[in-house]
């Protein structure tokens, strides 16, 4: 099945499947070890931000990439979502237990840093594996 002209177009560059999946489950991350409780709206909220505008500048720029170099981006991208959020979890388990303040003051802006781009990541990657999923379906069937 092709998706041609207008329609087609449209749906290779609109993330709003991505925007609005995101927005959808916007407390997902709130009460995990990702993001520290007291700021978890506002990392959120940042995250999100910049992954919509990332995802929508992507998707512009991606849409004529091949499906196999999608699967690719989709699979690096879920890789990095990975490590910050073990990377986050982990500044979260290691200050679980009494730190000196100065100790504190470096791991907290970390474990911030962490936690809003493992969002990103997450959300690039929810990006990519749709525009993964939707050049898979226009392809042209043999």
């Amino acid at each position: 099945m092709k998706i041609s002209g207008f329609l087609g177009t449209l749906a290779s560059v609109t993330p709003s499947l991505i925007i609005s999946f995101v927005t959808a489950w916007f407390d997902v991350f709130t009460g995990t070890s990702i993001l520290r409780p007291q700021y978890a709206g506002h990392a959120e909220q940042t995250g999100i931000a910049i992954a919509s505008f990332l995802a929508v500048t992507c998707a512009l720029l991606f849409r004529t990439r091949a499906a196999d170099r999608l699967m690719t981006t989709a699979l690096k991208l879920l890789l990095i979502t990975v490590i910050l959020g073990t990377f986050a979890i982990g500044c979260s388990v290691y200050l679980n237990h009494p730190r000196s303040r100065v100790l504190q003051e470096l791991v907290v802006p970390v474990w911030d840093l962490t936690g809003a781009g493992c969002i990103v990541a997450a959300t690039m990657t929810i990006l990519f594996a749709t525009m993964f999923a939707l050049a898979q379906w226009a392809e042209p069937e043999d």
